[in-house]
């Protein structure tokens, strides 16, 4: 039986794209562009991110 591990959080990887999207490099796509977060809802998102929590499919 193979053993398969949790995903795990990247907080390099995270503080990379944070950083990228401090120099407009993160481009959104057409379908995503009239949709904006409230700062609690992104706080919220990194907080998960950071903890490890599964969260589906993340594209960066």
């Amino acid at each position: 039986m193979e053993i398969v591990e949790s995903p795990k959080a990247n907080p390099d990887n995270l503080l990379r794209i944070i950083e990228d999207a401090r120099r407009a490099k993160v481009v959104i796509p057409d379908f995503q562009r009239s949709f904006v977060w409230e700062r609690d809802g992104i706080q919220d998102l990194l907080t998960s991110i950071l903890r490890g929590y599964f969260m589906g499919i993340f594209l960066c």
